[in-house]
């Protein structure tokens, strides 16, 4: 009987820790989202600083008005895309995928002050790339 108890005692034990390991893992990604939802609301503050006086049911109300705008549709699919383009990650075509392809506009414009060596593409992007100092500094890839 005794021995029972001993087993029984350290199966107690052992189901415990599992359920603290669960829980220590579940917490992680608990602080992922919590992380990037603090981020991304302070964006939208310094961006819209307006949006501070808004409950949070206009709030709500505001971003479901924006976000059903059909540009603003547009907008997302875009930065997924060449999310997904710069992480090498391959997008599954959709419905709202626009079926028209390819470079739209190729020219190179320059403000009025810029250096005219700049008109040579190899000579701006090689520009471009010697200005990031960040090691995780990315060139602008799309606009």
């Amino acid at each position: 009987m005794k021995k029972t108890t001993v087993l029984l005692e350290r199966e107690k034990r052992k189901m415990q820790r599992l359920k603290n390991r669960q829980a220590y893992l579940e917490s992680g990604s608990r602080k992922q989202r919590t992380h990037r939802l603090i981020t991304r609301g302070a964006a939208i503050e310094s961006i819209a600083p307006q949006t501070k006086e808004l409950t949070e049911t206009e709030f709500y109300s505001l971003m479901e008005s924006i976000l059903n705008l059909p540009q603003a549709e547009h907008f997302i699919r875009s930065a997924i895309e060449n999310h997904a383009r710069i992480s090498g990650q391959t997008m599954e075509k959709s419905a709202t995928t626009p079926k028209k392809g390819g470079v739209i506009a190729s020219e190179i414009m320059l403000p009025p002050h810029a250096p005219e060596i700049y008109l040579d593409r190899a000579t701006l992007w090689n520009a471009v790339e010697n200005c990031e100092k960040h090691p995780k500094s990315t060139a602008c890839l799309f606009l």
